[in-house]
């Protein structure tokens, strides 16, 4: 019913993604160092899917946003996919980073609800085997009127390897590396980081991020 569940919409440039190169970071959003390279087509909107290409060195990053059926059996969940393809002659460490800033109505510091680790209004992070199926949020923890749900495992999501639930602000003032502060608060400005940590990429290799 048009609510906000992520912070900026119709404009946002609040979250984004970081791709991870050899050590070095290409971001597209906020206190980016390096845009992700060269822009090769896109972003393009053909029915239910977006698409946008970039091209960093030998590596060529599409990233592709379609509406699918979720777990309701409805159109209802966004599909983040992302294809690396290292295109070069050798081979290079690649890892990628969503970094989603959540607004649920009016509320921009929207608490969350996750498995193993029940309600968190502080910053949590999950590692490996400890990553939950699922994670919720909220507008508000008592009688919410807006929730939200992230599916981290099962098709056609690519089990990350780390999730942190964080302070925006925090969170926004680094485009990879994070240490979660359990005693701060994210009810003022939340967050979500979702990590694919980097891994060897062969030459003519693709792997694919998706959540």
């Amino acid at each position: 019913n048009n609510k906000h569940i992520l912070f900026g919409h119709p404009f946002p440039g609040s979250g984004g993604t970081t791709l991870r190169v050899d050590g070095t970071d290409y971001s597209n959003y906020g206190i980016e160092v390096n845009q992700i390279g060269q822009l090769v087509s896109g972003p393009s909107t053909s029915g239910d899917m977006n698409q946008t290409v970039w091209q960093a060195g030998d590596i060529r990053l599409t990233q592709t946003l379609q509406i699918v059926e979720g777990n309701s059996r409805l159109r209802d969940t966004l599909l983040m996919k992302y294809e690396i393809l290292n295109t070069g002659a050798v081979s290079h460490e690649t890892g990628l980073r969503i970094f989603l800033d959540t607004q649920l109505g009016a509320n921009d510091g929207a608490p969350f609800q996750v498995p193993g680790l029940g309600f968190v209004v502080n910053e949590r992070e999950r590692l490996g085997a400890d990553i939950p199926q699922f994670f919720l949020s909220f507008d508000q923890l008592a009688n919410p009127a807006i929730q939200t749900q992230g599916t981290l495992i099962g098709a056609p999501s690519t089990v990350p390897d780390r999730v942190v639930w964080g302070n925006w602000g925090r969170m926004n003032n680094t485009l990879f590396d994070f240490t979660v502060a359990p005693q701060m608060s994210l009810l003022g400005d939340s967050a979500v980081g979702i990590y694919w940590n980097p891994a060897t990429l062969a030459p003519g290799a693709t792997r694919i991020c998706a959540s």
